[in-house]
C-alpha cells in the first residue's frame, strides 16, 4: 500500500531494481501483455465451457480455442524473447513504446514494431520448442499408442526447431554485432550455447532410442542453455542501455535516465 501512495522508502528505492524495470518494460510491452492476458483467459474459459454441453460441435470448438490460445501464447512469448535479443529503443526517461507491428523490418535503431521478421522467427522457434518439450513430456508419462504418437510428434517438430535455431544464431550476430564482443569479453558465456546444442542434439538421439526420461531432460537442458543467452539492450548508434533489472536501476541512479515524476514537476 505504501508504494501506491508514493511513500516507498528511499532505501528500498535505491536498492531494489524491480520498480525501474517494471516501469520501463511494461510501458513498452503494454499491448502484447494485454493480448497475453486475454489468451490466458481464453484458455480458462475453454476448459470451463467445454463440459457444459455434450455436443459433437461444442466440445471440438472449445478444444480448438484452447489449442489456438496455447499456440499464440508460445508465439507471443517467443516474440518477447526476440525483442530481448534485438533490443528496444529506451528514451532519456528510461521508457519506450513500440507498436505491435509496422513493416516487419528490423531497423538499426529498433524503431520498428514488436513483431518483425526476426521476432517472428524467434516466435516460431519458441513454439517448436514448446511442441517438442511438451510431446516429450507426454511420451514420458504415457504408454501405448499415445506415447508413440507423442514421440513421433517430437521427432518431426525437432527438425523445424533445429533449422530455426541455426538460422536465428546466424542472423542474431548480424542484427546485434555486439554479441560477438560480449562472448569475447565473457568467455564463460560460451557454456550456455554449448549446453543448448548438447541438449538439442541429445533430445533427438534419446527420443530415437526410446529413452523418454533422457530425451525430456535433454530438452530441459536445451531450454536452460538457450534462455540464458538472452540480454536486453538498447539498439542505438550511441552507447547501449541494458534493460536488465540492475542496469535500469543504475541508469536512474547515475542520471542516464530521468524520472518522469521529477521532470513533470
Amino acid at each position: 500500500m505504501a508504494t501506491r501512495s508514493g511513500c516507498w522508502p528511499a532505501a528500498e528505492r535505491s536498492t531494489s531494481p524491480f520498480p525501474a524495470l517494471y516501469a520501463s518494460s511494461f510501458s513498452g510491452f503494454y499491448l502484447p501483455l494485454m493480448v497475453v492476458l486475454w489468451l490466458l483467459i481464453l484458455r480458462g474459459i475453454a476448459i470451463e465451457f467445454r463440459e457444459h454441453v455434450q455436443s459433437l460441435v461444442w466440445q471440438p470448438l472449445w478444444d480448438a480455442v484452447f489449442s489456438l490460445a496455447s499456440a499464440l501464447l508460445g508465439i507471443f512469448f517467443g516474440a518477447a524473447l526476440g525483442n530481448v535479443v534485438r533490443g528496444v529503443p529506451l528514451d532519456r526517461a528510461g521508457t519506450f513504446f513500440l507498436p505491435l507491428w509496422t513493416d516487419f523490418s528490423v531497423g538499426k535503431d529498433a524503431g520498428g514494431g514488436i513483431l518483425d521478421w526476426y521476432t517472428v522467427l524467434v516466435a516460431i522457434a519458441a513454439l517448436a520448442t514448446l511442441v517438442v518439450h511438451g510431446a516429450l513430456w507426454i511420451a514420458l508419462k504415457t504408454e501405448g499408442a499415445l506415447e508413440l504418437r507423442a514421440r513421433r510428434t517430437a521427432g518431426r517438430a525437432w527438425w523445424g526447431l533445429a533449422a530455426s535455431v541455426i538460422l536465428i544464431t546466424f542472423v542474431s550476430f548480424r542484427i546485434q554485432p555486439h554479441l560477438r564482443a560480449s562472448f569475447e569479453a565473457r568467455p564463460w558465456g560460451c557454456v550456455f550455447p554449448i549446453l543448448a546444442v548438447t541438449g538439442l542434439v541429445g533430445a533427438q538421439l534419446m527420443n530415437h532410442r526410446q529413452r523418454e526420461l533422457g530425451a525430456f531432460l535433454c530438452s530441459c537442458v536445451f531450454i536452460v542453455g538457450a534462455a540464458h543467452q538472452r540480454r536486453v539492450r538498447r539498439v542505438s548508434q550511441r552507447a547501449a542501455f541494458e534493460l536488465r533489472p540492475r542496469a535500469v536501476a543504475d541508469g536512474f541512479e547515475r542520471g542516464r535516465f530521468r524520472s518522469t515524476a521529477s521532470t513533470s514537476g
